[in-house]
């Protein structure tokens, strides 16, 4: 911990550790042979910051990699999610993406949010805390994971997550 504060003071954020922007210019350079998109996730109130650092990497602003240019990294507001569960009078639980200042729904279940994720380089979702402490923080009631495909056969290659997390139990 005490190294990663250290690496953290001396680098570009408070919040994003530089192994992250030396993986995302590998991706970058790699994008060819495997596309990727980027969904981070949050409980807290940091994605504005975070949307603000990647844009700025994605501008060539980041003092490492001045030379990147990416607009279809950056993340803008239009980019940026609230996540709810919602339960239906059945009981049956369904998760859905709101705009950040929830006034608008824009995708609901499993299937809309693949779709909608399948669209984008880059997006930001705050996740619902006051649901996943409500289930006794539980995994199933905390950030739930979408994999858009799946492997036919051994040798397929198939989307995968790469999870950075404070907070991981269970």
């Amino acid at each position: 911990l005490e190294a990663c504060e250290k690496v953290l003071q001396a680098s570009h954020s408070n919040h994003i550790l530089p192994a992250f922007y030396r993986t995302l210019h590998h991706l970058i350079e790699h994008e060819q042979e495997q596309p990727f998109t980027l969904v981070f996730r949050t409980f807290g109130s940091d994605i504005d910051e975070i949307a603000e650092l990647v844009t700025q990497f994605a501008q060539g602003k980041h003092p490492g990699y001045p030379d990147v240019r990416r607009p279809e990294l950056e993340l803008s507001k239009d980019g940026l999610y609230q996540g709810r569960w919602k339960e239906d009078d059945d009981g049956r639980v369904v998760y859905q993406l709101w705009n950040q200042e929830e006034t608008k729904l824009v995708a609901a279940g499993d299937a809309n949010i693949l779709d909608l994720l399948e669209q984008s380089s880059i997006c930001g979702i705050r996740d619902d805390y006051s649901y996943w402490k409500k289930s006794g923080w539980d995994p199933s009631g905390g950030k739930p994971v979408w994999i858009p495909k799946y492997a036919s056969s051994p040798f397929s290659v198939y989307d995968h997550h790469l999870l950075f997390d404070d907070n991981i139990h269970n």
